[in-house]
């Protein structure tokens, strides 16, 4: 039987390794109009660092890369990804997937310029929605839309000031991108709060209190006030308790009522994805290098957005992703509009039941940790040992 990835980024190879180990029974069908590898590994600049330390990406390529304790080439993860694909004997399509619809013991991929492939399950492995798009830029005659986009930076003009719309981690490698490329005007990163990512410091291990902290929470108010109380007093600061609360995340998300759903996406979730999502050393430390120089800024606007000149502006949309149904990419408002998933939570992510099956950041209404190559990894092995067994001739031990 058939198994059709859409997606051949790191979620979708990811998954087609994790299918070949356990279900070597599987046909398996990669479907993505672009070359293997995802926006963030497929074609990097040698001086893009992985946010992550080695050894935080999988034994594996800890061990490919040397040293786990350090920040490598993203260029590094790419050929590791692209070499657990030739493992999987994959049938790679680069076409793009335009609609799914049910058919006979199964589902059926239609393309854009390809004959239908039928499956009898289909993963959809899409990353994230589209950018989401602040309304400060609305009507803005020269904004690039997705900086990912292959050469959507080759269109900004170094004589021409920029202003980057996010201050992510996106928007760090859109301006350490644009800054190294002899430019002779400033950038400016905006964002309602201007929060930028914290950076990894060598930490002491995390211990049993966490577990204890979380086990006690009874709401939000008291998980943040606990986690605020316990960075004060841990002897390694704040990050080893970010990073001991990180495991637990998903299950409180899960347990949260609601109104807390709705109070940490308000109040706490930009300040969350700052302490979780961190840069690089190496990279935080090139940023403060820019920011003293005057060439780099760093603007929190508020809402609404106040005292931003646009005119004369290159505008560069790096504010992170938007919600469904309106962020939707073709293939999601399909699916939405023909009623095979609907939109996660307060339109995070997509819903969906077997044989379609959601991995990656568009499972983040029900999962909040979902982006990372860890959670990811977890997820695509978890989904190969949950399809239908009665599809599957043999099981990998």
């Amino acid at each position: 039987m058939t198994v059709a990835i859409i997606g051949a980024g790191a979620s979708g190879i990811l998954t087609a390794h994790a299918l070949h180990r356990r279900c070597p029974g599987r046909d398996l069908v990669m479907i993505d109009p672009y070359p293997p590898g995802g926006p963030a590994y497929r074609a990097p600049e040698p001086w893009h660092l992985l946010n992550s330390r080695a050894g935080a990406m999988g034994d594996d390529f800890a061990a490919r890369a040397g040293d786990p304790d350090a920040f490598v080439a993203r260029a590094h993860y790419g050929d590791h990804l692209r070499a657990l694909l030739a493992e999987t004997r994959a049938d790679l399509r680069a076409d793009r997937a335009v609609r799914i619809t049910r058919g006979p013991g199964g589902l059926v991929v239609h393309l854009a310029h390809g004959l239908p492939i039928r499956a009898a399950d289909v993963v959809l492995a899409l990353g994230p929605p589209r950018p989401a798009v602040p309304a400060f830029l609305a009507g803005h005659p020269d904004v690039v839309p997705d900086p990912w986009a292959p050469g959507a930076l080759d269109v900004i003009d170094p004589a021409r000031p920029v202003v980057v719309a996010g201050t992510g981690l996106t928007a760090v490698d859109v301006a350490l991108t644009l800054l190294r490329r002899d430019r002779t005007a400033p950038i400016t990163l905006v964002s309602r709060r201007g929060l930028l990512p914290q950076a990894h410091q060598r930490v002491r291990p995390e211990d049993a209190r966490v577990g204890d902290l979380v086990s006690r929470a009874r709401s939000l108010r008291s998980l943040v006030r606990g986690i605020r109380e316990l960075s004060e007093r841990h002897p390694g600061g704040w990050r080893p308790v970010i990073d001991a609360v990180r495991p637990h995340a998903n299950a409180l998300w899960a347990a949260a009522s609601d109104a807390d759903r709705a109070r940490f996406l308000r109040h706490c979730a930009r300040h969350w994805d700052v302490h979780r999502h961190r840069m690089a050393a190496p990279i935080a430390a090139e940023l403060d290098r820019h920011r003293a120089s005057g060439v780099l800024r760093v603007r929190a606007l508020g809402v609404p957005a106040k005292d931003l000149d646009l005119e004369g502006v290159q505008v560069v949309n790096a504010a992170g992703p938007g919600l469904l149904p309106e962020a939707a990419d073709p293939l999601t408002a399909a699916l939405l509009a023909d009623g095979l998933a609907t939109a996660g939570p307060h339109g995070l992510g997509l819903e969906t039941a077997a044989p379609l099956w959601v991995v990656g950041p568009m499972r983040r209404g029900r999962l909040w940790e979902t982006t990372a190559i860890p959670e990811i990894r977890d997820q695509a092995d978890t989904l190969a040992r949950a399809l239908p067994r009665a599809y599957v001739p043999e099981i990998a031990a």
